[in-house]
């Protein structure tokens, strides 16, 4: 994990910068936090450490964010200063169940069409949660040649396709907390290409 002075940690952990999430509160509900955060489009559980760490480490670069729900890691990445574009068409949402309001610009592209569209303005692919069994990930896989960081579950987890998992090349990964029965972390690395 990254050393960072408690002065910046402080600083990064402001309440000014993002709304606070349940996760950050005492007396916060695991369950009502869990459908909460799902129904405003943030899959992980919230807590601003992870996010405080990935924008240290996205200093200095531009991200392109695919499958951005809510567009909360965006907007958290901006607040901090990182040139950030959500996207996310939605395609994957269970019509009626989840009716996403972003809570930043969320461009309704989807991940094949936004790396088309942000790829020279952009250094740093961020993969939030891919939908299970849709292989349009490959595609981005095929077209991005710069750095990757992917967030959600491994493979025979509930994101992606296997054949994604295999062309990832990861160089390292870091935990994070999360929900019940979720086992996703954060992974740095890049595509294979043949």
């Amino acid at each position: 994990m990254l050393s960072i002075s408690p002065e910046l940690f402080a600083s990064l952990m402001s309440k000014e910068a993002i709304p606070a999430f349940p996760c950050d509160q005492e007396d916060w509900h695991y369950a009502e936090a869990q459908e909460s955060c799902i129904a405003r489009g943030i899959w992980p559980m919230p807590v601003r450490t992870w996010m405080s760490d990935l924008a240290e480490v996205l200093r200095g670069h531009s991200v392109l964010e695919v499958y951005a729900g809510g567009g909360w890691i965006t907007k958290y990445l901006i607040s901090r200063g990182i040139p950030a574009f959500a996207t996310d068409n939605y395609s994957f949402y269970v019509s009626g169940v989840h009716k996403i309001a972003p809570v930043h610009q969320v461009d309704n592209m989807d991940a094949v069409s936004a790396v088309k569209a942000y790829r020279d303005i952009c250094d740093v692919l961020l993969i939030s949660w891919p939908p299970y069994r849709d292989d349009s990930i490959l595609k981005v896989a095929d077209l991005w040649k710069g750095f990757v960081i992917y967030i959600g579950e491994w493979e025979k987890g509930a994101c992606a396709v296997d054949e994604f998992f295999q062309r990832l090349k990861v160089d390292t990964a870091w935990q994070m907390d999360n929900w019940l029965g979720q086992h996703s972390a954060i992974y740095f690395g890049r595509f294979a290409h043949a």
